[in-house]
């Protein structure tokens, strides 16, 4: 199959969660649970200083804009705040925000592009705010009418105030990719149980290949690897009780795209190698176990006898899908977790005027805990550990669109 043919069809694929009708027909089906859950409660809700959908007044802000206008990167804070990157409102330079979890400002650290760039863009922005006394940014700037540099990828580190602690920055090689070809794409940064980080994601323009790195507390690279082949990328990671990681992707190493889980050692050795060999793509999936995911199944793959529509499944390395939370139609468009919780975004299958999506709070059991809807017409989302959630929306009743950040808390 050429690129320019598999390309189209792993887009589409990602969107829907898709994999092989033959997959339901392999496992015995476990009996389909409804998805009933009840509102969460608002703790607090505010309009946060982020450049706002619109005509972008600059080429930085217009090559990063996205259905938040410039924010990037929300997550959780062990208090129940945020952290995210965005532009302000009045266009000035990017900016790492952290929101206590009573709604209130903490800090805003001013990002300063990498040297030598003219017109910088941050190309992906992935945090870290797993830890009270430290915070992690992942950042990858491109270069706009740089001529042929190749983007540069930092890790940052800044205490509770703010304040920088240390800054560093990635090779730009990765072995033999040549620096022109590596654009880092960060989809997730996990904290590990010694306080070491491991990421993982994207390493190229296109097509992607699979990308990961380990880093020791002090944010040193320890190792980082890129796949061989393509299409490929990391859904997400998770560190296991032996002082390891198991990495959630997929892998094209097999001679065919892939769900896979990788599981290494403390020492990034790779431990096992688990092919969901009927399971061509990733769409909103997470890593609940060493071997464990949960991920939205497509129509396409439901077992006999089961309800139409999409569902959320349990689904085990031994090919076994533990449990089944049947989703209708809603069609699932992205899946988060923080510890033991998960948050889901989905859109309805006939969409509304003005459009609306749904999100609902799942445990990492699969167990549904509530459901916001409707939640607003363009959503960012980041789960809590205490089984609530951060809601990003923007609001357009006024007389200009502005961001509004809410928290909620699980009934």
């Amino acid at each position: 199959m050429t690129i320019t043919r598999l390309l189209p069809r792993l887009a589409m694929m990602a969107i829907a969660g898709l994999a092989s009708p033959g997959e339901a027909q392999t496992r015995t089906a476990p009996e389909s649970e409804t998805l009933k859950a009840s509102a969460p409660t608002l703790v607090w809700e505010r309009v946060i200083d982020v450049e706002p959908m619109g005509e972008p007044r600059s080429d930085e802000l217009r090559y990063w804009h996205g259905p938040l206008g410039t924010l990037r990167g929300l997550t959780a804070r062990p208090d129940g705040g945020a952290l995210f990157v965005a532009h302000a409102a009045n266009g000035e330079a990017a900016r790492l925000v952290a929101i206590d979890g009573a709604g209130k400002d903490v800090f805003r650290h001013p990002l300063t592009p990498p040297a030598g760039r003219p017109k910088p863009g941050l190309f992906a922005a992935t945090i870290n705010g797993e830890a009270a006394d430290k915070a992690w940014l992942l950042s990858t700037w491109s270069s706009l009418g740089a001529g042929d540099r190749p983007p540069v990828t930092e890790l940052l580190a800044v205490d509770a105030t703010g304040r920088a602690i240390q800054t560093r920055g990635l090779p730009p090689a990765i072995g033999r990719m040549k620096p022109a070809d590596i654009a880092r794409k960060a989809t997730v940064l996990r904290r590990l149980k010694d306080g070491s980080l491991v990421a993982g994601g994207t390493a190229w323009h296109a097509p992607p290949v699979w990308w990961y790195a380990r880093f020791t507390t002090t944010g040193n690279l320890l190792h980082e690897a890129v796949s061989a082949k393509f299409p490929d990328h990391v859904v997400d990671a998770r560190g296991n009780e032996d002082g390891g990681y198991s990495l959630l992707m997929v892998d094209a190493g097999g001679g065919r795209e892939t769900a896979t889980i990788r599981r290494h050692g403390a020492d990034g050795k790779l431990l096992a190698r688990n092919a969901f060999d009927d399971v061509l793509a990733l769409g909103c999936a997470v890593l609940v176990g060493p071997t464990l995911q949960l991920r939205v199944a497509d129509a396409a793959e439901r077992s006999p006898g089961a309800a139409p529509g999409n569902a959320l499944v349990l689904h085990d390395v031994d090919r076994a899908v533990r449990r089944r939370v049947d989703l209708g139609t809603l069609r699932c468009t992205s899946l988060a977790r923080a510890g033991d919780a998960l948050v889901m975004v989905a859109e309805p299958a006939v969409e509304t005027t003005p459009p609306t999506r749904i999100v609902v709070g799942f445990a990492s059991t699969g167990e549904p805990r509530w459901r916001l809807d409707p939640a607003g017409e363009d959503v960012v989302v980041a789960p809590l550990a205490d089984g609530g959630a951060l809601v990003a929306r923007v609001d357009k009743a006024g007389d200009k669109p502005v961001v509004k950040l809410a928290r909620y808390r699980s009934p």
